[in-house]
């Protein structure tokens, strides 16, 4: 591992990161945090103050901005990050992946055939900034107070499902708890294959599967019904959320998100889907019968799509590209058949 990074996480303890049996280094993703003694518990914590807004950035020289009023030591400390995160090695990892999209005619093809779900990943940007800001939003976690932040230090650490998860309060961020690896993990969340692959470029296993975004008639009730993918709004049942939001919106039924497949929970989908007809809102009793039916279109709809994307990957020439796509259609076709 470049010495650079063990000089970084000096500067994070000096600056007042908290790594208890902690430290940086190399996991099948790239550089990873790693506990030293896996029989011991691990903890990172960051002050609020060294969280990094956003908004703070000038992502064109990938420096903090000049108006932000800082002590030398943050500034000197958050520059040091940045030039980790999304220095010229990262720029150059991004350009690498846009210049085989672009020889394959991926870009094109994504919009000839309305394959939302890769929309970012697939997307050839024209300049450094643009790159920059699509991998920043990689590597933010939405604040509450403070927008979204990048997390130094905590932001090397990989995703895995049923993993800890970030926990956020007045004092900062922090993870805490045991591990029975070597490298430790974070969950970023319930999502599927595309959507790893969309937001952050890598695939790894997935638990769950929901449907692309997507709008389709729904000829039975002459309206259509529109699909996101935004698993923050549930249904809150007895304190519980869960389960989609669906709701009529004059000639339009909007369903927040779709799960269309759990592994190891072949009833969970379905159960999440009923859930959600169940405490759906301006829908007359005909109109969640037809909804009820109308999630087997959902599930043939994205089982095509997921098909399409394979086939296409398949045909790519640059051995990373096709294999990360053809991972990531492969692992969501499975967890639906």
């Amino acid at each position: 591992m470049d010495p650079v990074y063990k000089q970084f996480e000096e500067a994070s303890r000096e600056i007042g990161i908290g790594l208890d049996n902690i430290e940086l280094g190399v996991g099948a993703y790239g550089v990873s945090v790693q506990a030293k003694d896996t029989s011991q518990p691990i903890g990172i914590s960051i002050p609020k103050n060294v969280l990094l807004p956003g908004a703070q950035v000038d992502y064109g020289t990938n420096k903090v901005k000049e108006d932000v009023e800082i002590s030398d030591q943050l500034r000197e400390y958050w520059n040091f990050y940045l030039g980790l995160s999304l220095g010229e090695r990262a720029i150059q990892r991004r350009q690498d992946v846009e210049n085989a999209i672009a020889k394959e005619g991926l870009e094109a093809w994504m919009q000839d055939e309305n394959i939302s779900a890769l929309q970012a990943f697939l997307k050839v940007r024209g300049s450094e900034i643009e790159i920059r800001r699509y991998l920043a939003g990689a590597r933010t976690f939405g604040h509450a107070e403070l927008g979204p932040v990048h997390m130094p230090y905590l932001d090397f650490v990989n995703h895995k499902h049923a993993s800890r998860g970030f926990k956020v309060g007045d004092s900062g961020m922090w993870i805490t708890g045991e591990t029975d690896t070597k490298e430790v993990f974070v969950s970023y969340g319930r999502k599927d294959p595309l959507m790893l692959l969309d937001r952050y470029g890598f695939v790894t296993t997935a638990n769950y599967l929901f449907s692309t975004k997507s709008q389709i008639a729904l000829p039975s009730l002459d309206c259509k019904v529109k699909v996101g993918r935004n698993m923050i709004r549930t249904n809150d049942v007895n304190g519980v959320r869960y389960g989609p939001k669906i709701e009529k919106i004059g000639n339009r039924i909007d369903v927040s998100f779709c799960m269309l497949a759990a592994r190891n929970a072949p009833m969970a989908a379905k159960k999440s889907w009923q859930l959600a007809l169940d405490h759906a809102t301006n829908l007359t009793a005909k109109e969640k019968q037809s909804m009820n039916q109308f999630r087997s279109v959902i599930i043939n709809r994205n089982f095509n799509l997921l098909w399409q994307i394979y086939r296409r990957s398949e045909e790519i020439q640059d051995e990373g590209l096709r294999t990360v796509m053809m991972d990531a259609a492969a692992q969501s076709i499975r967890l639906v058949k």
